[in-house]
């Protein structure tokens, strides 16, 4: 972008900029930003740092961190360092601990017992809130709440200190994440799980992606037993897909099986709306807008294998 050498820049955030001059100097800090955070992160790594560690020592410069438009306004230079390491080195931070940690509920009770107990887990919650200690607020209501989920008072500490943190921060999405979940854990606000209505939208969704996020949805338990395969005929658009529920996976393949045990003939927008929950399976082959030959195992059935809870 910079060897444009534009006289104008409008950005998809922030306000357009005039003049080739400042146009190339504030090109250049994002660029030296980015490149920054993404190099110093990598050096620590061959320095043998953990992501905390890193993290304490990736700072941007101030000729870059004073730039009105590199404030962390959106996105944190920690939260950088961290993606990037695990970018390339995946989840394990390099520290033993953490290749097989306890599970959380035998952390929270181990805690509670080093600390005397859950009550005085409870009370040394108490004095990080009145003393302003949010964090550490968080983090032990986080143990008092795995052990004991109805403990309204643990909830409500936890809410006020989400709100005190959010409202201190300066980057819209941590802010963000800090008071919506104050407001859940409170009880004050319940965010279903999202179910598209609009018709249009999930026509517009490309068949692929249908059987994609099909797989992902396979019950591990309903399907530990089942071992079938079941073809789709397109007939309106000539596709074709595969789907080979197999123990506990569904191998998803764009084409025809001449192994087919069940053959599913359907027109692709009616399947979609099948597979967005927008109409019943049953109904649709009864109507005959479905068609379903071999085996016992039919549509229905096939699709109680899969699930989102």
């Amino acid at each position: 972008m910079r060897a444009f050498r534009a006289d104008y820049l409008v950005p998809s955030h922030t306000r357009p900029i005039s003049g080739a001059d400042k146009i190339h100097e504030t090109l250049t800090n994002y660029r030296d930003a980015i490149q920054f955070v993404h190099d110093q992160t990598i050096r620590g790594i061959n320095l043998g740092k953990t992501p905390d560690e890193i993290v304490s020592m990736v700072k941007l410069p101030s000729h870059l961190a004073n730039q009105p438009y590199l404030h962390e306004y959106y996105g944190t230079v920690e939260w950088s360092v961290r993606a990037i390491f695990n970018g390339y080195l995946g989840w394990f931070s390099g520290n033993a601990t953490d290749l097989f940690p306890l599970p959380e509920k035998e952390r929270a009770r181990r805690i509670a017992k080093l600390a005397g107990g859950e009550k005085e887990l409870l009370e040394a919650s108490r004095r990080a809130a009145v003393n302003g200690d949010h964090q550490w607020v968080l983090e032990l209501c986080d143990h008092l709440m795995i052990l004991n989920p109805d403990l309204d008072e643990a909830r409500k500490m936890k809410a006020s200190a989400l709100s005190s943190l959010g409202e201190k921060q300066i980057a819209s999405t941590a802010r963000n994440y800090y008071l919506t979940q104050a407001m859940e854990v409170d009880g004050t606000l319940d965010i279903p799980q999202r179910k598209t209505k609009e018709i249009e939208l999930v026509h517009s969704i490309p068949l692929a992606s249908i059987f994609n996020g099909l797989a992902v949805k396979l019950d591990p338990v309903k399907s530990a037993d089942v071992d079938k395969i079941v073809g789709f005929k397109f007939p309106d658009t000539g596709a074709a897909y595969t789907v080979h529920v197999r123990k506990g996976v569904a191998e998803i393949q764009p084409r025809f099986s001449k192994n087919a045990e069940i053959i599913v003939t359907v027109d692709e927008n009616v399947w979609k709306e099948i597979a967005a929950k927008m109409r019943n399976p049953a109904i649709a082959l009864l109507k005959g807008d479905v068609s379903v030959e071999g085996g016992t195992f039919d549509l229905v059935g096939f699709l109680r294998l899969f699930s989102t809870s």
